[in-house]
């Protein structure tokens, strides 16, 4: 596992204030780190959660370890990043994992899809506070049905959104199966029509329903139309909205609000600057449109998160080809609660990378899951991200003059630019301690008399 973490505490700034003079007090008292996981082979990651004690469960499915084929990956850490278990399950098949949702008891209950026999079932397992399976449930028919959400419903139980292939009007459908705390089944449904619908995403509302989105080629104005499903406590459908234009739109990510209604997030061709889009939808109680926002560029900007950020208003990630350093690029944007841009952050190296995840942290900061090619151990790895509440990383960003050396070959630390080689040049790891020489992989800080501070990111 490759690490690259930053804390930004007290030990920081006593050491370096000394030598910038001071750091931006958001910085102070905020948790921040980077982390990657995984091997030789990909690795992608589906979501974050955080975990009673602070930490976090992440999940995803993995091709570098396990049984063959993808298998279901589980990582636990603390809230600084730092790994406490990590677990692979599967079988010689392809088992790939989306969703993952804390549990009372410590553990936590996974959702994703096995595939076995010719075709693909929806897999729910239970994982105790050790990370050991507890049980299993599988869901599905004839045909392919997958999972790719999940959320906790007021009894213990859960909520699963997925696309099946085995029931309904037309193939596929938005699949919903509501389950009990042990993962038996309490009901399910269908929900689509003539053409393709699939749900991605599902959350629990006030009135211990849920709201659910996907896509669809049913209802709506063009080929493809982000699709918002409300249903009562029963499962009984109380409304469903297609929202877009001419083009394609897909919804990726529900949350539901105080007031009764939603936020979408996802991706559109019909709407904003050129290519795709982020897609904000900003719902009523009965599913009627607030407000729209699209953000992007003349290339192509892909929305697949959203969340509640604290004070109020939005934090929204997904991926982008229009800024940043490489091909796809993270892009987090930080919006009021009318969905107007506050500010924006792209992250990424020369490779492609990407969040899939949003979540506001305890202490105010966010916390991302995606995945990346530019950072890890090879091929597509896990990419773990904690930021400040202004979406900052490392203390060294505020500053327009820092390199940012994000390779897969390990770095010599050079002098800062504009410096000769006989300058004096002082080492300092992310925890502020002077290096006489770096041994291993992380974050470093390099500064020379006279010159800014140059973070340097050494990967195995």
């Amino acid at each position: 596992m490759t690490r690259r973490r930053l804390r930004s505490g007290v030990a920081i700034g006593l050491r370096l204030a000394l030598l910038l003079g001071s750091l931006p007090a958001v910085l102070a008292a905020q948790v921040t780190f980077e982390r990657t996981y995984g091997g030789a082979a990909d690795d992608h990651i589906g979501t974050v959660r955080q975990t009673a004690d602070g930490g976090f469960i992440l999940v995803g499915h993995t091709r570098s370890f396990g049984a063959g084929g993808a298998d279901m990956y589980v990582i636990r850490t603390d809230a600084r990043g730092d790994t406490l278990w990590t677990r692979v399950y599967g079988s010689p098949a392809d088992e790939t994992f989306f969703s993952v949702e804390p549990t009372a008891d410590g553990g936590c209950v996974v959702a994703g899809s096995t595939f076995r026999t010719g075709q693909a079932d929806i897999t729910l397992t239970k994982l105790d506070s050790r990370g050991d399976s507890v049980w299993a449930r599988t869901y599905g028919g004839w045909s392919d049905d997958v999972a790719d959400g999940i959320a906790p419903a007021g009894d213990s139980g859960f909520i699963i959104a997925g696309t099946t292939y085995s029931y309904g009007a037309g193939r596929p459908n938005a699949y919903i199966i509501r389950t009990d705390a042990r993962g038996d089944t309490l009901w399910t449904r269908v929900i689509g029509g003539a053409g393709d619908e699939g749900a991605y995403s599902v959350a629990a509302t006030a009135d211990s329903g849920f709201v659910v989105c996907g896509w669809t080629t049913s209802f709506g104005a063009g080929a493809f139309d982000a699709y918002v499903i409300r249903l009562d406590a029963r499962g009984d459908t109380l409304w469903t909205r297609a929202y877009g234009g001419p083009a394609n739109e897909f919804s990726y990510c529900v949350q539901a609000m105080p007031d009764g209604g939603c936020v979408v997030a996802g991706s559109t061709e019909s709407f904003g600057a050129g290519g795709s889009d982020f897609y904000l939808v900003r719902t009523d109680a009965a599913g009627d449109t607030l407000w729209t926002r699209n953000y992007g560029r003349d290339t192509a900007d892909r929305g697949t998160a959203v969340n509640l950020a604290p004070g109020g208003g939005f934090i929204i990630t997904g991926g982008t080809m229009s800024a940043g350093a490489g091909d796809w690029d993270a892009w987090l944007i930080r919006a009021d609660s009318c969905g107007e841009t506050l500010w924006t952050r792209t992250l990424g190296g020369a490779g492609g990378d990407g969040f899939s995840c949003v979540l506001t942290a305890a202490d105010r900061g966010f916390v991302l899951a995606g995945m990346t090619t530019s950072f890890g151990a090879g091929g597509m790895d896990f990419w773990f991200v904690k930021t400040d509440s202004a979406g900052r990383v490392a203390i060294a960003e505020p500053f327009e003059s820092a390199v940012f050396n994000r390779t897969r070959t390990r770095p010599t630390i050079q002098p800062a630019a504009g410096t000769s080689a006989s300058s004096s040049v002082v080492v300092f790891d992310a925890a502020g301690r002077r290096l006489d020489k770096v041994t291993s992989a992380g974050v470093y800080y390099t500064i020379s008399a006279g010159q800014p501070v140059h973070r340097v990111v050494v990967v195995k």
